[in-house]
């Protein structure tokens, strides 16, 4: 029995790597990983390169995002961070794409920028709730979730 659980735990090492912070066993099948990472263990800002690295692939030079620390580490890697958050309501500058870390996806990172502070908290969780139930584009590190806004 030993060996088995060893050897279970050795194929979830190597099927997860190198995500491992996000990672998920297979008790959370029920629900998207989105659904259950939320605050600093999930988003550390590990995958801002790799989405960086996609967008500039597809000439893209700015995003939309609401992204934990995407407002210090995108524009390190020449792509320009548009704050999702802190948009007034209505501003929706025009980008190609969004990014979404999973805390925000799942609502738990929504605190009180001063332009959600006068929402209801139920508002605030579900700020991004309309892309939830769509499939994003890529998924990088099992912690940020890019959506097409436009082709």
């Amino acid at each position: 029995m030993l060996t088995v659980v060893f050897g279970w735990m050795v194929f979830e090492a190597v099927r997860t790597f190198p995500d491992y912070v996000p990672y998920m066993n297979q008790l959370a099948w029920a629900h998207p990983h989105w659904y259950y990472l939320g605050d600093s263990n999930v988003e550390w800002g590990d995958d801002v390169g790799e989405l960086a690295a996609y967008l500039k692939a597809r000439g893209e030079t700015k995003v939309r995002a609401a992204l934990s620390a995407g407002w210090s580490t995108l524009g390190r890697y020449g792509v320009e961070y548009l704050d999702m958050v802190s948009l007034p309501p209505g501003a929706k500058p025009e980008t190609r794409y969004v990014a979404i870390g999973a805390s925000f996806l799942n609502g738990s990172l929504i605190t009180g920028d001063e332009n959600v502070v006068g929402r209801r908290s139920f508002e605030r969780t579900n700020l991004f709730a309309r892309y939830r139930d769509r499939k994003p584009e890529a998924v990088f590190g099992n912690s940020i979730y890019l959506y097409r806004e436009r082709e």
